[in-house]
This record gives structure tokens, sequence and C-alpha cells, in this order.
């Protein structure tokens, strides 16, 4: 992408660089950013699958169906989808995800929100496995 009429003062205002291609892929944010003006700023802005698989103890599996998976960058959801239901494998595919490091939470009512940190690899596919818990009781 070709950002052109960047005057100094933009530049040195900027904090955060987003990109929003549409359809299924989702946005890319990079910040905070340090661009320097007079001379060429290049990113490199690459996608990858993320594979996420969720497992749970037999008394557990029931409180996991339907748990939604976020997948985000520093605070920003830039992906969800919900488990499915019934006798699932508890497998999520993102398709395209930015080729950078990515937080993934699972959370449903009744288990303990499990949180995994992962990178993606840019033209690639990450793996990753979470097992999620009951919360205890009070």
């Amino acid at each position: 992408y070709l950002i052109p009429d960047l005057d100094s003062m933009e530049i040195a205002e900027g904090s955060i660089i987003q990109v929003t291609p549409g359809g299924q892929i989702p946005r890319w944010i990079e910040g905070p950013v340090s661009l320097n003006s007079g001379q060429a700023n290049v990113r490199d802005f690459q996608y990858g699958r993320l594979l996420v698989k969720v497992k749970s103890k037999k008394r557990v599996k029931r409180l996991a169906r339907n748990a939604l998976v976020e997948v985000r960058i520093g605070n920003e959801v830039i992906a969800d989808a919900r488990l499915p239901g019934g006798k699932s494998k508890g497998k999520i595919v993102f398709p395209q995800i930015p080729a950078t490091a990515v937080r993934v939470i699972v959370s449903n009512p009744g288990i303990k929100a499990e949180v995994r940190d992962t990178d993606v690899p840019a033209g690639g596919t990450r793996k990753i496995r979470i097992v999620v818990r009951e919360v205890a009781p009070l």
C-alpha cells in the first residue's frame, strides 16, 4: 500500500497503521508505529492460518460446546468463532490471520477462560491446543 501526501506533522502524529482488506480477511493493526519522514517506510503485511483445537475432560465437554474462540492482536479482536456443538472435534480454522504474535482466548459460562499466546507463520499454519477446565466452585 502506498499512502501519498503525508507531511512530517502527520507522520509525527501517527500511532498505528491499520490495514482493512475486507471480506473474510481480518484487519491488521500495527502499533505503536515509528515512521521516518523523507524515506520509504516498508512494512511486511503477510497472513497465515491458525488452527485451534480445544480439548477438555469428558465432564467439561458439555460446558465447552459453543465456547467463544477469539483471536486478538493486543486488545483488538481480529477474528472470532464459536465451537460447534454436538459431537464435534472442537476444531476451528482461521484461514487468514496476520502473520504476527496473537493471543487466543477460549471462554464460555462454566469454564475457566483459557489464554494462549502464539505466533502465526507467514504463509503457513500454526496449530495450537488449548485445554479448558471447569470453573472451581466457590
